[in-house]
């Protein structure tokens, strides 16, 4: 399963960087907590649109659940809710 998690943050890093143009490795642990909204962070509520839609085209499951719950601003909750759905698929 670790695999498949390190797989998994690869392809979510991939989609911050390569489709939002988003340095996320530039995150503190802090900050991958907390909402990616904070004037701290930069992002903006387009951005999670944008992100909303990338990450279902790169992962092909559905977010509404996790932006019901109020985490889809989150780093950690986008990894974790990605992991938990995909758990031990194939993720290549």
């Amino acid at each position: 399963m670790e695999d498949n998690r390190d797989s998994i943050k690869k392809r979510l890093d991939n989609v911050f960087i390569e489709k939002m143009a988003f340095a996320v490795y530039k995150l503190s642990d802090e900050q991958r907590s907390k909402s990616l909204l904070r004037d701290c962070i930069g992002m903006q509520a387009r951005d999670l649109l944008k992100l909303y839609m990338e990450l279902e085209n790169e992962f092909h499951i559905d977010f509404n659940t996790l932006v019901l719950d109020g985490n889809f601003d989150k780093y950690d909750c986008l990894l974790e809710y990605i992991v938990s759905n995909i758990g031990e698929k194939n993720v290549n």
